[in-house]
């Protein structure tokens, strides 16, 4: 039989076995909390959430698995419609679209950006990358080119060509 204090020394390891396996969120990034619009709706980033308000239908919210750090609106592919693009934090680099050649897919928070047009129940992908490789601090809209700057200052810009981003300046 079990005595007391075996159990709970059992139960409180099995509780912070749990608790270690999540990886920790960076502390360095800051939700940059805002409202936009975009096309017929509004958008309010706060919480690390986008909050998505359509002048007609429901509102809805991005996934609740992704922290949104920064955000800006605008026709970034050129097609006459607003693009929502972010600065996003999800643990993995693929998420549910692993590639079958990755065996090991990680649970560290890893920073992405998103290209999403607002529909009527839910945020569209349009494109999205895996992780990013730098630590984007700001993002930034500049002649209707994406404008990342890393937390050393470096300023890269990024203009859609066909289907994708490339790096312009």
């Amino acid at each position: 039989m079990l005595t007391l204090a075996l159990a709970l020394t059992i139960a409180l390891t099995t509780a912070l076995a749990g608790c270690s396996l999540q990886a920790p969120f960076p502390s360095w990034p800051t939700c940059s909390e805002q409202e936009l619009a975009c096309d017929e709706c509004k958008i309010l980033l706060r919480d690390w959430r986008a909050e998505v308000q359509p002048h007609e239908g429901t509102p809805y919210s991005s996934p609740e698995e992704w922290r949104i750090q920064d955000a800006a609106a605008t026709d970034v592919d050129s097609d006459g419609r607003c693009e929502l693009v972010l600065i996003a934090w999800r643990q993995g680099n693929f998420g549910s679209s692993t590639p079958f050649w990755e065996q090991n897919d990680t649970t560290t928070w890893t920073q992405h950006l998103f290209i999403l047009r607002p529909g009527p129940t839910e945020l569209e992908p349009v494109w999205m990358t895996s992780q990013l490789g730098i630590e984007v601090q700001d993002l930034r809209i500049k002649d209707n080119c994406i404008e990342l700057v890393d937390r050393s200052g470096n300023h890269t810009l990024w203009q859609w060509l066909s289907w994708g981003l490339t790096l312009i300046e």
